[in-house]
């Protein structure tokens, strides 16, 4: 996985609505849980999956315990599992805890950005949660899945309407 072009890929879009992200890498490392974190945590994966509710709140957790500087960042966590072939997910929109597991299969594409752009408020662009909605998978949107599902057309755009919603996020 390259983390590097995963990072241009978000810069790609949130520079679209005159966003300039940075980025901090930083490790968490399982062994390091305390016994009942550890056994929250392999439970829950073994057991639901590691986009459950419990890995997010370990992993996430983990990271502002270890290092407080990192409490106003949004978390995201690479994972190396293909998890039934999902590519990534999102804690919840809306929600304090902004954080995102990307998946095995979602290393290479705009899955992170995707993902990170929900975790900033944005809906999928086929959602009727969404300020405007469009019919699934026939936009150029990273908020629709027109990449992954009938490849179309490629993903390269935000909309103006979510610029705004972005900013509010960000400020």
């Amino acid at each position: 996985m390259n983390i590097d072009a995963r990072k241009k890929k978000v810069t790609k879009y949130l520079n679209q609505a005159l966003i300039v992200p940075s980025f901090v890498t930083a490790n968490v490392y399982i062994n390091r849980l305390n016994r009942i974190q550890k056994k929250k945590f392999e439970d829950s994966y073994n057991y639901v999956g590691p986009t459950s509710n419990d890995v997010f709140d370990v992993l996430y957790d983990t990271m502002e315990q270890f290092d407080s500087k990192y409490k106003n960042y949004m978390k995201i966590f690479f994972i190396d599992d293909v998890a039934g072939g999902l590519f990534g997910q999102t804690f919840d929109i809306g929600v304090p805890k902004k954080s995102v597991i990307v998946l095995t299969n979602g290393f290479n594409d705009s899955t992170l950005a995707h993902e990170a752009l929900h975790a900033m408020n944005l809906y999928h662009t086929f959602d009727n949660d969404s300020k405007h909605t469009f019919l699934a998978y026939e936009t150029d949107n990273v908020m629709d899945y027109s990449d992954i599902e009938n490849r179309k057309f490629p993903v390269i755009s935000t909309f103006a309407w979510q610029w705004k919603i972005l900013h509010k996020f960000i400020n």
